[in-house]
């Protein structure tokens, strides 16, 4: 479904099984994808775990504390040496103000590489779209993401574009899987049969919109 390649086939996990804990993986998307796509796939997904882990928001302490453990497992593994010193050359010193603007003093965080993040997100969306509508993305139409942080920042869903798309979506069923591990959104667009507008949350801390457009 990513490729187009024909030939054998595993599973992939559409988001990545290593966001569900062993309890809520149950009833989980899988689309068909080559060896060669699949096996490219295991960094980009850690880190998205990761970037997921490290955030103050995730509300399901069970699920949080997963991801975490989880996540330092890998970075503790002696294949792990070249992910962790990416991940150390990406720590920065930050300062931590209150929502009041109040300046509460210095941390360390991670700058988070968004290119790669977002390919992760691009693959959700062209995954779930071969899932749902039956059919590989064709080659004309090209996946692009949006990420807003609805739960945290409300000025994100007072932008035009963006309360504009979630009245396109709001009549749209909602899609659960894993206990709410990932919730999913879509509509198509009736003059385009390829063209569709995804929301999709995960952990209910990241949200995105998705889009299949022509290129």
């Amino acid at each position: 479904m990513y490729c187009g390649v024909f030939g054998a086939v595993s599973k992939d996990h559409v988001p990545p099984k290593c966001l569900f804990p062993p309890g809520k993986r149950l009833n989980l998307i899988t689309v068909d994808a080559c060896d060669a796509c699949n096996n490219s796939f295991k960094l980009d997904d850690e880190y998205f775990r990761l970037a997921i882990a490290i955030r103050p928001d995730v509300p399901n302490q069970a699920t949080k504390r997963f991801l975490f453990d989880s996540t330092t497992r890998a970075l503790q593994s002696e294949h792990a040496r070249r992910f962790r010193a990416s991940i150390r050359s990406s720590i920065r010193n930050l300062s931590v103000q209150s929502p009041g603007g109040v300046f509460l003093g210095d941390t360390h965080g991670l700058q988070i590489n968004l290119k790669r993040f977002g390919a992760t997100a691009e693959r959700i969306v062209k995954g779930l779209y071969s899932e749902f509508f039956e059919t590989r993305l064709p080659e004309t139409h090209a996946v692009s993401v949006f990420f807003t942080e609805l739960q945290k920042d409300s000025s994100a869903i007072d932008r035009t574009e963006v309360k504009e798309l979630l009245g396109f979506l709001k009549n749209a069923q909602l899609h659960r899987r894993g206990d709410d591990v990932i919730q999913i959104r879509f509509v198509n667009a009736d003059e385009d049969e390829y063209s569709s507008v995804w929301f999709i949350r995960i952990v209910e801390a990241v949200s995105f919109f998705g889009f299949t457009l022509p290129k």
